[in-house]
């Protein structure tokens, strides 16, 4: 479930379009794509830009609103994972994977006590909805209660094949269970795919901005929250 990074990406751009203009002696062309480069780097890399553009996904949601408990099942969407080394021979969750089994596993052990579907295909040397299981199990859902969808590969995917599973067990209404900023692009794809969707998202990326004096110095951290950001919008664009 990789995918580029338009917002680096277009910084290189930037900065190769400015080699060319001064190998062709446009040196204003040049300083100006060269000083883009650099504006545009500095708030990418913004954690209070970060926050911002996080926000304008993760404002429908709540955070302290919780799921209806009338839905028959739980899924919860894969994300990412560590590969094997040496010390560790399988791979295992990634921290957002990680993120979203736990809010899965706390919602069971809250009161909704329903199967819980673990969406995601192969990643490496493993499925993910597999290694999800294992996550699952040692947050304290009974292993017998973990569903497995094993075959996709993509949101949109996670919905498609979600429903070849629980539709035909007339398995409608879902708690859907992922990160917040990656909420309404699943929730979307999940109603195309026939459901009733009670949203259940978790790890806030927008409150992860403090107004710590760390946070005003560009760091990566931000980086990766705005090139999610831009993928999710590009992606509910099409």
């Amino acid at each position: 479930m990789r995918y580029l990074q338009p917002g680096l990406t277009l910084v290189l751009v930037l900065l190769a379009a400015g080699l060319l203009a001064r190998r062709r002696g446009a040196q204003k062309w040049s300083g100006m794509l060269f000083g883009a480069a650099a504006v545009f780097l500095l708030l990418w890399s913004w954690m209070p830009a970060a926050a911002l553009g996080v926000w304008t996904l993760e404002r429908k949601y709540p955070p302290d609103h919780l799921p209806g408990r009338e839905a028959q099942a739980i899924v919860v969407l894969a994300s990412s994972f560590y590969a094997p080394n040496p010390p560790q021979p399988r791979s295992v969750p990634g921290w957002g994977t990680y993120l979203r089994c736990r809010h899965a596993a706390w919602l069971y052990r809250e009161g909704w006590r329903m199967p819980v579907v673990a969406s995601g295909g192969r990643q490496g040397d493993r499925v993910m909805a597999e290694i999800m299981r294992d996550a699952l199990v040692a947050e304290g859902v009974p292993r017998e209660s973990i569903w497995l969808e094993g075959e996709s590969d993509s949101t949109r995917e996670n919905a498609t094949f979600s429903a070849k599973l629980l539709l035909p067990q007339g398995i409608r209404r879902i708690v859907l269970v992922t990160e917040a900023y990656h909420m309404r692009r699943a929730e979307r794809y999940f109603r195309e795919a026939g459901f009733e969707v009670e949203p259940a998202p978790c790890a806030y990326r927008s409150a992860e901005f403090d107004g710590s004096w760390e946070q005003w110095i560009p760091n990566a951290r931000a980086i990766t929250i705005n090139e999610n950001t831009l993928h999710e919008w590009l992606a509910l664009a099409l």
